[in-house]
């Protein structure tokens, strides 16, 4: 009987707080439906009163708001590597962190670069800037996700579970048998699941709030062919030596291939030279026979 009776306990209690919950989910909707439409209003009876009597900032429930901030931008720079190295630098000097790096280099030149760059919301707006002045926007995309809502609801139900979970634990230390232990850690087991869950988007949308995401597409500029890429005499000397170097071998791959078919003819050669010398010789002779009448 009394095993029934903790049961029927942990049902009823079970009932009344996803109850509890749902209504708190629906008022914290309400009263935050109910403060975006009367936003409008308190600004206008900010600029008549309010202003006069206590200095509050009539956006203030802006301020409150959870923005994610996101930017896509398509650069075209002269030279790659000395840009993607200046953006890595100015990062950490602004306190964001390179998520992720991917660049395309042929040989000693760069093609393109991709990079996901992480910045605080804090100066978003500013790097933003930065970058749209170290080369040639070709392409430029910034959005903002609101996610205020979203994080309402997972603060309600996760306040909710927790309840819930304070209320089991309760119920736990009255149990008596072993059979109602077993079936109260076994409901305390699923609802910490769904606490884990809630914790870890609410983690998630923290971090992506906190923390912009700017995405950015570095292009090389096509050099001109009468431009010279190195600069300086040590590149102009540079240039010199790998010009003697390539023609020595061309020199060299020439006299070779010429060996090469000397040797590979000789077998075809000797018997035309023999016949070439008996020819001259049948020609000399005839020569001096004519001479000597």
């Amino acid at each position: 009987m009394k095993k029934c009776l903790i049961i029927f306990l942990i049902l009823l209690l079970s009932l009344t707080l996803v109850a509890c919950g749902g209504s708190s989910k629906d008022a914290a909707s309400g009263e935050y439906a109910m403060n975006d439409s009367a936003a409008p209003m308190e600004s206008r009876d900010y600029d008549q009163s309010s202003a006069e009597e206590d200095g509050q900032n009539p956006v203030g429930d802006l301020d409150q708001r959870k923005i994610i901030k996101n930017a896509e931008l398509t650069i075209e720079v002269e030279f790659l590597g000395d840009v993607v190295r200046e953006i890595e630098k100015q990062i950490g000097s602004s306190g964001g962190f390179l998520e992720e790096s991917n660049i395309n280099q042929n040989g000693s030149s760069y093609l393109w670069a991709e990079m996901v760059l992480r910045m605080p919301a804090s100066e978003f707006e500013e790097f933003v800037v930065y970058l749209e002045e170290i080369g040639t926007v070709k392409n430029r995309r910034v959005y903002r996700d609101d996610v205020t809502t979203r994080f309402i609801d997972l603060e309600a139900r996760l306040k909710v579970l927790k309840a819930e979970e304070e209320s089991i634990l309760s119920i736990l230390q009255k149990a008596e048998s072993v059979e109602d232990v077993l079936n109260i850690r076994k409901e305390l087991r699923t609802l910490r699941s769904e606490i884990e869950v809630l914790e870890g988007e609410l983690k998630y949308l923290t971090n992506m709030v906190s923390y912009s995401t700017i995405r950015v597409h570095i292009q090389q500029a096509k050099v001109s062919e009468t431009r010279i890429d190195a600069t300086g005499i040590a590149g102009v000397w540079q240039k010199g030596i790998n010009a003697l170097t390539k023609n020595v071998n061309g020199i060299i791959s020439l006299v070779g291939n010429m060996f090469v078919f000397v040797i590979g003819s000789i077998p075809i050669l000797i018997p035309l030279g023999v016949a070439a010398v008996g020819i001259w010789h049948v020609k000399k002779r005839r020569k001096k026979d004519q001479s000597s009448l």
